[in-house]
């Protein structure tokens, strides 16, 4: 039964491992979807455990979540541009105020997500002490770019978002290993 369980658990990790590759492939080609992005952190959870629970799941939708409040913040620089050429994009239609209260509803909505995974991946206080951080450079992010200043998004937008990423993984890892 232990060869049988290891190769069953190795074709998991194939099998995730390529449908997560086809999936970002697919995302780079469309530049549409941000799925990939969610659906990694639940393929390794799969691959890993062999059984989905919630914690992947609000992972992915914590992921899917700050990804689309980000790229709408992101996106808020091109709204001259997509006027002027006709662009239908969701930043044009909600208008730059809207959009950017939009990316605040997105990125509390991840926040939430990151405050259940913890709670349904039984974290533990280290985990816990990494989110005032996250909210921190969320809520930086936000004010800067609601002074649509396009230096100050720019900066803000990959310094925050490279901060987030990296308190998550320190304080995910960290709470698992201490």
């Amino acid at each position: 039964m232990g060869g049988n369980y290891l190769a069953h658990v190795e074709f998991r990790r194939i099998y995730f491992g390529s449908s997560g590759n086809q999936s970002i492939d697919v995302h780079a080609r469309a530049d549409r979807s941000r799925l990939a992005l969610a659906v990694a952190p639940i393929g390794a959870w799969i691959a890993q455990t062999g059984q989905i629970d919630l914690a992947p799941l609000m992972l992915g939708a914590g992921v899917i979540c700050w990804v689309a409040g980000f790229d709408l913040i992101y996106a808020t620089q091109d709204y001259d541009f997509d006027r002027r050429e006709g662009i239908r994009s969701l930043v044009v239609k909600l208008g730059i105020a809207r959009s950017l209260r939009l990316a605040q509803f997105l990125h509390l909505a991840m926040f939430v997500a990151l405050i259940v995974f913890g709670i349904t991946a039984q974290l533990g206080l280290i985990y816990y002490g990494g989110m005032p951080l996250v909210a921190a450079a969320l809520f930086y992010e936000h004010r800067t770019a609601s002074k649509l200043d396009l230096g100050g998004i720019n900066r803000a937008f990959f310094q925050s978002n490279a901060f987030v990423s990296a308190v998550f993984l320190v304080a995910v890892c960290m709470d698992r290993w201490v």
